[in-house]
């Protein structure tokens, strides 16, 4: 007969041999897939809660619905009525120790004080909340949920100090506190009596709210929240769907989020919020708002924040825990002894508080950065826009580098001047611009690090550096991006008029061939021709290919708007033929796609280039993904202007021209040097 350290592994053991399923087994049927969950949520509870209360009423939960879902027809039972019986007495079993006296009596005490925590609201009476508390399904997974977001929700510590003396008794605050800033919670949490209130904290960015309990015991001051866990501080201005995030925050806490006017599109199946008894924005407030009673919250989530209330005062009175390190907001970088001034000024016995100290940037901390701020940026993959932080860095503002501001604030940058304004318009008219205007831009906006953004002093400098790191960035992206638009058309006539020079040498290249060259990635714009990606070999793309001209759709993506052209063009005839000046029938094209194949093609050296095509390179890619990943800001918020620049050049020929020329034709030296010489199964004359 086995024996068992403990009736719940013996419990565990039955549950098993019933439902024919090993717990840690791979290999599961469609009709026990099910059990995988079951078996892991049981382990959860278990390491979760070592009395054991909650893996029992999980594991009664679980055992009732599938004894309820087993059937066993009057066939069955007379053909074996003593095998079936037999099937019985393991589950019998089971409930026997799921409801042995022990576990009844911790189960009755555990309800009990979750109960009284409810009379201290003045919910404990209600109708709804009685049926909950009688529920043990209800009440086993509220409690794993309680339990689950004591480990996962987020603390932080801003003051440390002595505690409360054993004899003071923590005060239960009972109504839930609306905050439009963070800053103002924490100065009203110092001069608070000590104990444990439920806040929500309002964003303008309405996904970015977010609900804490703000915990105050003797010096030390600390908040649980499930604020947004964002991979680097612009992720929510750039999150394609918010709505996915707070429903993973939603189903994992039971706060009152109806009260962030959070509703369900059901047919989208997408979260929103509803705006119909929206209140205007407050910057900063000295009281709390009131909004509502925690005893008038559904009946699911005010006894979860009984049980949280409980749970905080066991861990942060009882147990004493305290945070390795202090957090601070960035508004603290601006105002350096803020928590500090509100506890002397509360009397808060704190101990030991250390400034942030955060000295403001200077252009070569972004520029030239350590260590420690190229792992903040994140990595960096793409080094071709390096040209452009050499010839514009040293015309980034500086105090564009260490902009705090207040959420709702919105700030653009003059590039003229380096001055700074702001508003609250989260719409700018200056970026709207009506076909034909001018594309130089005056201003630019830039971000600012939001001063209620808060975590350790490690996290909070490394966000600083990111968000000083997107504005030299996007200066940078601006100031090339006037540059390109002042000089396009002297670098496009330079480029024509040397393509003009050399004509006589690309015509003699016309080749009854595809010239392909080596590619360093497999995703191709149309100016750089065609690509093709061999099985298991690398990448090619055409440098030239002769193509034919009888359709449209291809005349587009084979000649752009600003392609060069060798040949003549009449309303009447159409495109003309460079060697004849008969119709043309097809059209021989040159793709270069770096500065290299721009001089062959131009016919002269790479030195020789304006110095903006000298960094000319369609293949550069990045490899990061910067809408979910910590991702250096230099890579994807500077683009090269010039890359827009069309450097391809199209022959029109005849068929009989078309002929003469490949007849006398040599192949390119530079395509000899580089070219890619195997034969591929592409036939130009079917594309």
């Amino acid at each position: 007969m086995t024996t068992y350290d403990n009736p719940t592994a013996e419990a565990l053991e039955l549950w098993q041999e019933i439902v024919g399923v090993k717990a840690g087994s791979s290999s599961f049927t469609w009709g026990t897939a099910h059990h995988r969950g079951e078996f892991e949520r049981l382990r959860e509870a278990l390491d979760l809660d070592p009395t054991e209360i909650t893996a029992n009423l999980l594991l009664g939960y679980y055992a009732r619905k599938h004894f309820q879902e087993t059937q066993v027809t009057q066939a069955e039972l007379l053909a074996d009525t003593a095998g079936i019986l037999k099937l019985l007495e393991k589950p019998r079993r089971l409930l026997e120790i799921l409801e042995r006296p022990e576990i009844v009596e911790r189960r009755a005490a555990f309800i009990s004080s979750v109960t009284q925590a409810l009379e201290m609201y003045g919910a404990a009476d209600r109708e709804d909340v009685q049926e909950v508390l009688a529920d043990h399904d209800a009440m086993a997974f509220l409690r794993r949920d309680a339990l689950r977001s004591m480990e996962k929700l987020s603390v932080h510590q801003f003051l440390d100090g002595d505690p409360e003396p054993a004899s003071v008794r923590p005060v239960y605050y009972k109504f839930v506190y609306q905050w439009f800033n963070v800053n103002s919670m924490l100065d009203a949490v110092a001069g608070q009596a000590p104990g444990v209130s439920l806040n929500l904290i309002r964003d303008p960015n309405d996904f970015q709210s977010y609900f804490c309990f703000a915990i105050r015991n003797g010096g030390r001051v600390f908040v649980l929240s499930d604020v947004p866990k964002n991979v680097h501080p612009l992720q929510p201005m750039l999150s394609r769907r918010p709505d996915r995030e707070m429903k993973e925050r939603v189903a994992k806490n039971w706060y009152p989020y109806d009260l962030m006017g959070l509703a369900y599109n059901e047919e989208n199946g997408q979260l929103y919020f509803d705006r119909s008894s929206e209140r205007s924005l407050v910057v900063g407030q000295s009281q709390a708002l009131p909004l509502k009673p925690i005893s008038k919250i559904g009946p699911h989530e005010v006894i979860w924040t009984a049980m949280m209330f409980g749970l905080i005062v066991d861990r942060f009175w009882r147990k004493g825990h305290t945070e390795k390190q202090l957090s601070y907001t960035a508004e603290m970088i601006r105002v350096e002894d803020k928590m500090l001034t509100s506890a002397v000024k509360t009397g808060l016995p704190v101990k030991g508080y250390t400034k942030i100290d955060a000295k403001p940037l200077e252009r070569d901390d972004v520029m030239n950065p350590s260590a420690e701020a190229t792992e903040a940026f994140g990595p960096r993959t793409k080094y071709e826009t390096a040209w452009m932080e050499e010839r514009y860095g040293h015309l980034v503002t500086e105090e564009s580098l260490n902009l705090i501001a207040s959420p709702e604030r919105h700030h653009r940058l003059a590039l003229t001047t380096g001055e700074i304004t702001d508003s609250r318009s989260r719409d700018d008219l200056s970026d709207r611009r009506s076909f034909g205007d001018s594309k130089v831009l005056s201003t630019v906006k830039i971000e600012k690090l939001p001063s209620t953004s808060f975590g350790s002093k490690e996290k909070i400098e490394a966000d600083r550096l990111f968000i000083a790191r997107y504005n030299y960035a996007i200066q940078i992206n601006a100031l090339a991006r006037n540059e390109y638009e002042k000089r396009k058309d002297e670098v496009t006539k330079w480029y024509r008029a040397k393509v003009d020079a050399n004509a006589e040498t690309l015509k003699s290249w016309v080749v009854d061939q595809i010239l392909w060259v080596p590619s360093t990635h497999d995703r191709y714009s149309s100016k750089m021709g065609h690509g093709y990606a061999p099985t298991g070999k690398q990448a090619i793309r055409s440098f030239a290919f002769p193509w034919m001209m009888d359709d449209v759709n291809r005349r587009i993506r084979n000649l752009g708007i600003g392609t060069k052209t060798i040949g003549g063009f009449e309303s009447t005839r159409g495109y003309l033929c460079a060697v004849n000046d008969t119709k043309a029938s097809y059209c021989f094209t040159f793709c270069p796609a770096n500065a290299k194949e721009i001089a062959v093609v131009a016919g002269c050296e790479e030195s020789e280039l304006p110095d903006v095509l000298q960094h000319y390179n369609l293949g550069a890619d990045h490899k990061g993904n910067h809408l979910l990943d910590r991702v250096d800001p230099v890579d994807w918020a500077i683009h090269d202007p010039w890359e827009e620049f069309d450097a391809r050049v199209g022959i029109f020929l005849s068929k009989r021209g078309f002929d003469k020329l490949c007849k006398s034709s040599v192949k390119p030296p530079y395509w000899e040097e580089h070219g890619v010489k195997e034969a591929t199964h592409h036939d130009w004359r079917t594309w």
